[in-house]
């Protein structure tokens, strides 16, 4: 008898319940599977707000390919996804038409190309049109795969970057027409500087008066800033900050005058900022913040003041799921706030985030109304506003916004921002209310703050409000730093960790490649973990998961790969080496011996390829036995020569086997089945 699963629920959350604290009613998840365990439907039931829906549709290979969202309500809206064959995102569509079920009953015409993606043979993203082709960002790299350069339709928003040898970024350039729209619509020309810790000393403005968007930074021997000077369009000093600290912490106590402006709680979260005018923070025990006020001073005779305090609700990911602001309209001079029963204090606004299963947040409302449903492409890339009107997002190199387009691709807001994401005095421009800003994170008017996720983050001062979750990692910096002081290359993802902006895309492009030499079923069980190092290595506990499946050669060898003690490499890279006949050039050192043949030297990984000297594609792994490098070949090719080096090379290399001391070669024979297995996956796929 064969029993189908059609919830298959085994070892898998069906149900979650969850509130912020104690006194809130409960908000609830629920979650339905198919046979292969994907989840097919989500119910996500938000206390105040009720419960959105979300249906999904997927391929063979478990990649999403339709997201609808409220199936029959006013709030409804369906998203379409199409892959290339290395399992990258290629186009991105949102339903015009009538919605219909199955999915697939709707026609091509039915559906508004939202953005398509280009990439090179790297995976890094080469060109992205938006809205239905009518605008075009081009990305350019140099040969270490860093951004050099971004050029859009019409010179919208283009810029320049160059950098040192260690990757910090030396100049960049940023122009466009966008500028048009502010006071001051120079163009702007950094120079950066750095100490011998990387971190970010000066940032100079090379195109204006002297001192004009000019920042200074220096540190203690901990990381923490100890001097912020921060120039604005006139050379008028804004921040002339001198950071005091409590004694012996990296606890901020005051970044200017004699009083304390700056308390904190028993684990290190901000409990006053007299700063920004904000006191009397709350957290959970995530060490979120759930309630602040913010008292504003009206210069009357005598003086009267504005009392505002701002709520926030999480789900059970920590995820911010309502953010509610009241005014006070009492007559007490320290005025009480009971959530059930806020006499004297009125609601002003009621904002409600719907994230997906993944946690993206897919619709915002204003108390029940929807204000709008974000764009999530390769990240969020726009969004509709209630009238179902496009908004585009063009970015910079840290994804922070510069520009957003209307639907007609005019320029509805625009902002520049120094190096810790503070906006540049007379550069910026705002028709339309924008939240989404540095590094794409929302900025809260309420507080100033942009909100990452596990944090909150002061761009005026360029700190953190609380303490790394990720402490024992970054043992060595700050707790409140923000991008360890290298805010113009490194990105923080969610207020725990940084990366530089590119590796994301391509950690998951070496994932894709590697499911491609594997049977489709075992697609779920190839992911990465983080070490104690910040290195991305093969979750083993994942991928011994999967011995309930089909029997595979390939599978087998690659766990006995990934149990070794010995480290196996996976390198992309975006040139052949080669000694070029006429010059006789070598590009890299031990080649080994020369010809126009390809060959094989015992216990050494080979990839061929054909992007710098097609007639000689050679390449011998410079550490040697286990450093398998795959080059700029198409997908297909791609799949076959990582299935021929890791499951034959290194397998046999780790095993004791030399290659010559193998049976593998030969037409029909066991490297030729892999190597077949492998091809006709990335085909199929």
């Amino acid at each position: 008898m064969v029993q189908c699963l059609l919830n298959n629920t085994r070892g898998r959350i069906v149900a979650t319940a969850y509130r912020t604290d104690r006194t809130n009613p409960w908000s609830f998840k629920f979650y339905r599977y198919d046979a292969r365990g994907r989840v097919v439907k989500m119910w996500n039931n938000i206390n105040g707000l009720g419960t959105k829906i979300f249906d999904y549709n997927y391929n063979s290979s478990d990649l999403v390919t339709y997201q609808t969202y409220q199936q029959g309500e006013s709030d409804q809206q369906r998203f379409k996804y199409y892959y290339d064959n290395m399992g990258r995102l290629f186009e991105y569509s949102m339903l015009t038409g009538e919605l219909q079920n199955p999915p697939e009953s709707n026609l091509s015409s039915d559906y508004f190309k939202l953005f398509e993606y280009g990439y090179n043979a790297n995976s890094q993203i080469t060109q992205k049109d938006y809205n239905n082709r009518e605008f075009q960002t081009m990305y350019n790299y140099n040969n270490r795969n860093w951004l050099t350069s971004q050029t859009t339709t019409d010179g919208v928003f283009d810029f320049t970057n160059a950098y040192f040898a260690n990757g910090n970024l030396s100049n960049q350039f940023l122009g466009g027409t966008y500028k048009n729209n502010f006071p001051n619509a120079g163009s702007l020309n950094f120079s950066f500087t750095y100490d011998k810790a990387n971190r970010l000393l000066k940032a100079h403005e090379n195109n204006q008066l002297t001192n004009t968007y000019h920042l200074e930074n220096t540190y203690d021997k901990d990381g923490n800033i100890k001097t912020l000077k921060r120039y604005g369009a006139n050379e008028n000093i804004m921040d002339d900050f001198v950071y005091t600290y409590q004694s012996g912490t990296n606890k901020l106590q005051k970044v200017s005058g004699s009083t304390t402006q700056y308390n904190y709680d028993g684990n290190g979260n901000v409990i006053s900022d007299n700063l920004n005018n904000l006191s009397s923070f709350k957290y959970d025990y995530r060490n979120l913040i759930t309630e602040f006020r913010k008292v504003i001073t009206i210069p009357t005779d005598p003086p009267s003041y504005e009392v505002y305090l701002t709520e926030m609700k999480y789900d059970d990911m920590g995820m911010r799921i309502r953010k509610t602001e009241y005014l006070y309209t009492g007559y007490e001079s320290d005025p009480v706030f009971n959530e059930d029963a806020p006499i004297g204090w009125t609601a002003i606004s009621d904002i409600y985030y719907v994230r997906d299963f993944s946690g993206k947040e897919i619709a915002i409302y204003n108390s029940y109304d929807i204000k709008q449903w974000n764009l999530y492409g390769l990240e969020n890339e726009g969004y509709l506003d209630a009238d179902r009107q496009v908004r585009i997002y063009v970015k910079d190199h840290l994804g922070s916004i510069r520009v957003t387009l209307d639907d007609k691709l005019a320029v509805i807001n625009a902002q520049d921002y120094d190096a810790w994401g503070y906006l540049l005095q007379d550069k910026t421009y705002e028709l339309e209310n924008s939240t989404f800003k540095f590094t794409g994170k929302e900025r809260d008017k309420e507080s100033g703050y942009d909100y990452f996720g596990a944090r909150y983050y002061d761009s005026r001062i360029g700190r953190w409000g609380g303490v790394e979750p990720l402490l024992d990692k970054y043992v060595s910096f700050s707790p409140y730093c923000y991008g360890l002081n290298s805010p113009m290359v490194l990105v923080d993802v969610d207020g725990r960790d940084v990366r530089f902006s590119s590796d994301e895309n391509t950690r998951n492009s070496q994932l894709n490649l590697l499911r491609l030499t594997l049977p489709v079923e075992y697609n779920d069980y190839i992911n990465s973990v983080e070490d104690d190092e910040g290195n991305f290595i093969l979750d083993i506990d994942l991928l011994n998961s999967a011995t309930n499946l089909t029997e595979s050669i390939e599978y087998n060898r690659l766990v006995f790969i990934a149990e070794n003690d010995e480290i196996t490499t996976i390198n992309f890279g975006n040139r052949i080496s080669y000694r070029n006949s006429e010059t006789n050039e070598i590009q890299n050192l031990d080649l080994g011996p020369i010809g126009n043949t390809r060959f094989i030297r015992a216990g050494y990984t080979l990839v061929s390829g054909n992007i710098d000297n097609p007639e000689n594609p050679i390449r011998r792994s410079l550490s040697g036995n286990n450093e398998v490098y795959v080059y700029n070949l198409n997908d297909v090719q791609n799949a076959r020569t990582l299935a021929h080096e890791l499951y034959a090379h290194v397998y046999n290399y780790l095993r004791g086997n030399l290659w010559g001391e193998t049976n593998l070669g030969g037409e029909g024979g066991e490297i030729e089945q892999i190597e077949t297995r492998a091809e006709e996956n990335a085909t199929n796929r």
